[in-house]
């Protein structure tokens, strides 16, 4: 799937590269529109002047446009709305969120601005957001019904972008509150390798995804909690997994999970030999992992690997169902059998 010409115009050069380049990475031309009308919700929701001036300063760069008109003369031609597809966010988040009971009269039924319901429109396996795959199958969800629109209408990724303003705007006039909890579970159930797009798109940073490689992209991101100097070690640990002198292993991306879990084992255990005495233990890592499986015996078993991964994440390797998804698996593992390492360092220290 490629961009057409329409998508990109108006959009400066260096917002069309990464649009394309998204693209490319396995997102479908819809889905691309999503994550453009995602970045309208992030910027269109209401904020204190301070934080909406910063937040609109980054946006004039990625996508510019000309604030001073009217933005219902601008999308009202094509703007329909995203209230179904967000009250089917809010139904199968398992968010309660205070929000403002509307009347028009005493007697009437009050109205808020989202009502929690099953539209047909998202993942319907997931009625709650508890974990990593929760979070990722509903947002993989979510973009494309939010693309869907503009893009069947054939209209730039600067109108996605302005629709989500719009909408988000509308909301916010009815009810600040609520609209800025709404963003607040929208950008804070975003996963591992569309919220570093995101990311990367909202704080106009695409050098952080094009100076790794797709299969690095959620790995990055799986590691933000972790202690800068344990978190250099790992980074020099899964350099060692997808480089060969500086130069990238070919064929990662296509390896199966079972395939994966080898050679990441096998990389460690070479990583091991190299540094006997000098990698920090897990206990300085700064996170939480209970009842990793044990180094050289439990690691070693990949449905044990499997397991821990499932109950800490949620995915199992027979139900990914997505290159998204086998993606993020592929991170978690590598994270498992690192940390599985260094533990077995705590009685060295």
């Amino acid at each position: 799937m490629v961009l057409l010409g329409s998508d990109l115009t108006d959009l400066p050069v260096e917002t069309q590269r990464f649009a394309e380049y998204i693209c490319a990475l396995g997102l479908t031309r819809t889905q691309v529109h999503g994550l453009f009308v995602f970045l309208g919700l992030h910027v269109g929701t209401p904020r204190t002047e301070i934080e909406m001036l910063d937040i609109i300063k980054t946006a004039e760069i990625v996508v510019p446009h000309d604030r001073a008109i009217n933005l219902d003369d601008v999308v009202g031609d094509f703007y329909s709305g995203y209230e179904p597809i967000l009250n089917e966010f809010y139904f199968r988040s398992g968010v309660t969120l205070e929000l403002r009971e509307m009347r028009a009269s005493e007697d009437m039924i009050p109205v808020r601005i989202l009502s929690p319901k099953d539209n047909g429109l998202l993942d319907s396996s997931i009625s709650i957001i508890n974990t990593l795959s929760d979070s990722s199958r509903i947002m993989w969800s979510l973009i494309e019904p939010l693309g869907q629109n503009t893009a069947s209408m054939r209209r730039s990724l600067l109108d996605a972008y302005l629709s989500g303003v719009f909408q988000m705007q509308i909301l916010g006039v009815c009810d600040s509150k609520g609209a800025r909890q709404l963003h607040s579970v929208l950008t804070s159930f975003t996963p591992l390798f569309l919220g570093a797009i995101f990311t990367s798109l909202s704080t106009n940073s695409f050098e952080r995804v094009y100076g790794i490689l797709p299969l690095q992209v959620p790995l990055e991101r799986l590691m933000s909690g972790i202690s800068e100097e344990y978190g250099r070690q790992m980074w020099g640990f899964q350099s060692h997994i997808f480089f060969d002198d500086k130069n990238p292993i070919e064929n990662l991306e296509g390896t199966s999970v079972e395939d994966w879990h080898l050679w990441v084992l096998n990389r460690a255990k070479a990583f091991a030999d190299a540094y006997p005495d000098q990698l920090l233990p897990f206990s300085q890592s700064g996170v939480s992992l209970s009842s990793i499986p044990v180094w050289r015996a439990a690691i070693e078993d990949q449905k044990s690997v499997d397991a821990f991964i499932f109950d800490i994440w949620g995915y199992k390797s027979v139900d990914l169902k997505n290159f998204v998804e086998i993606m993020e698996y592929k991170a978690c593992l590598v994270h498992v059998v690192y940390s599985s390492l260094t533990q077995s360092r705590e009685t060295k220290h």
